[in-house]
């Protein structure tokens, strides 16, 4: 069996793994959001961030990884954790349904976990986030009273419920809608605190002030390099520079 699947064709799958348990980098330095935003701390300098790549990385050096993640799709990825193939795949709560309607009979055997790629049990996470789609209006909008009305209307509660009905998970915006088990046994891991759902080391970065030119791209593009086999201070260094870069061009002090 193979412990972890990566199903890395689409090549955005790989950012789940440095995404996922990074939670404790800011928690044991208690100053990095500040120090990345203010350019006092360099990425590959935080001791937390490069343990956590070189950790990932292990997953694939020391043969816990599927050897074909370049070619192996997310659909290839569950049906591998239906027939019992692999134990984990790197995904999230978005894969629910798709067990549901194409694995019927193996779904209720299948199940989500919360992630620490630290050594204290206290860091155990589940990593929370925003809804995976959104409704923008454009800002010249020549009608936009009536599409703001059309987003709120799709955004009620009427129909959030509706939808959850069909599509049963976790509500982003705090209504009482059908849940599916994995976020009802994630939320309980939560509410007894069994869990935490601390920030993310990018959503701390991002979140340290309004305006920070962090792109979560940048974080797919190191997770890739990490696994194409570029050492791990290597890739957070460059990670580092496309950060430098765009926030020199928002003109954010220290840059």
């Amino acid at each position: 069996m193979t412990p972890l699947y990566l199903p890395n064709k689409d090549g955005w799958t790989a950012q789940i793994l440095v995404y996922i348990g990074s939670q404790y980098v800011p928690i044991k330095e208690a100053s990095f959001a500040e120090g990345v935003y203010t350019n006092k701390l360099q990425l590959q300098d935080s001791p937390a961030l490069v343990d956590m790549f070189k950790r990932v990385l292990d997953f694939k050096t020391k043969g816990y990884m599927n050897d074909d993640m370049l070619s192996a799709t997310m659909a290839m990825a569950e049906q591998a954790l239906a027939e019992g193939k692999t134990a984990f795949v790197a995904g999230g709560n978005w894969l629910y349904t798709d067990f549901q309607s194409n694995y019927p009979d193996q779904a209720a055997d299948i199940s989500m976990t919360g992630v620490n790629w630290g050594d204290d049990p206290a860091d155990f996470n589940v990593m929370k986030t925003g809804a995976g789609a959104s409704l923008y209006i454009p800002a010249q909008s020549r009608q936009k009273e009536a599409a703001e009305d059309f987003v709120n209307f799709v955004l009620s509660e009427r129909v959030m419920k509706a939808m959850y009905e069909v599509r049963p998970g976790a509500n982003v915006l705090g209504y009482e809608t059908k849940a599916n088990p994995w976020d009802t046994e994630m939320q309980s891991l939560l509410t007894s605190g069994v869990a935490h759902d601390n920030e993310m080391f990018v959503s701390a970065i991002a979140n340290f002030k309004v305006g920070t030119g962090f792109n979560a791209g940048d974080i797919g593009a190191a997770a890739q390099a990490l696994f194409a086999g570029k050492d791990p201070v290597k890739a957070l260094a460059d990670m580092q520079s496309g950060l430098a870069k765009a926030n020199k061009a928002k003109g954010i002090p220290g840059f």
